[in-house]
């Protein structure tokens, strides 16, 4: 397994953002205090209506890593999220949620003769989560680093917990690290956020568990903020 962990701490930091909204490199590089950092990722989140982006997810489920990569994902507020695998043996799938359509189910569209028909799947059902660890409505970096930062937040006033901040060898990237303890109701025990300074906004998430197991990674690549997506970017394209 260990082989597995040093794959995803190398592509967990190897991405680059691509987005619209920038500050000066200086002063970003300026700013390396728990607080600022997570205020400022905040408050450009709470700008966004909706957004695209390439988007890959690894995740323990069960006993077995699901490794997903290059999906295209869309979501729009409130409740739109169109997602799109481009390569890998799920090429071709895509999965739709609107709330309020569909019987509030996931449309779901499969490759191959699989796909002759869509499968309506309850979001919040077993099947939705046989090979996820989190329903659709969080494939979304808001909801992912919110998390994040929830705990992040509580961990201010928490003496066992550690924040810290450092910049990666890309100048303009910054990574918050949290290391959490056991049994106070945090997410996981160590979860590591990377930060474009240059727009505030996050580019990946990583997270491992008590017995410092692997659980899940999130990247977020060419991010697209506040495009005007319309209605028809999430009805079926098949």
């Amino acid at each position: 397994m260990l082989h597995l962990f040093c794959y995803y701490k190398r592509y967990f930091f190897a991405g680059l953002l691509s987005a619209s909204l920038s500050c000066s490199p200086a002063q970003a590089q300026a700013i390396d205090d728990t607080v600022t950092i997570m205020e400022r990722v905040r408050d450009t989140m709470a700008s966004i209506s909706d957004y695209s982006c390439m988007f890959s997810k690894h995740e323990l489920v069960g006993d077995r890593i699901f490794l997903e990569d290059n999906i295209i994902l869309k979501v729009k507020r409130p409740d739109h999220f169109y997602l799109k695998w481009t390569k890998g043996t799920n090429k071709n799938r895509v999965a739709i949620y609107v709330e309020g359509r569909n019987n509030n189910k996931i449309l779901l569209h499969l490759n191959g003769l699989l796909g002759l028909l869509p499968l309506h799947i309850d979001p919040a059902g077993k099947e939705a989560f046989k090979e996820n660890r989190h329903s659709i409505t969080e494939a979304d970096f808001v909801a992912i680093a919110d998390r994040f930062l929830t705990n992040c937040r509580r961990g201010l006033t928490d003496p066992e917990c550690v924040l810290r901040v450092r910049t990666l060898k890309d100048p303009d990237t910054l990574e918050l690290e949290g290391v959490f303890p056991r049994e106070k109701g945090y997410y996981a025990h160590i979860v590591s956020m990377t930060v474009d300074s240059r727009t505030w906004l996050p580019t990946g998430l990583v997270c491992y568990g008590w017995d410092n197991e692997f659980l899940e990674e999130y990247h977020f690549d060419d991010i697209k903020i506040n495009p005007g997506l319309t209605e028809s970017a999430f009805e079926r394209d098949w």
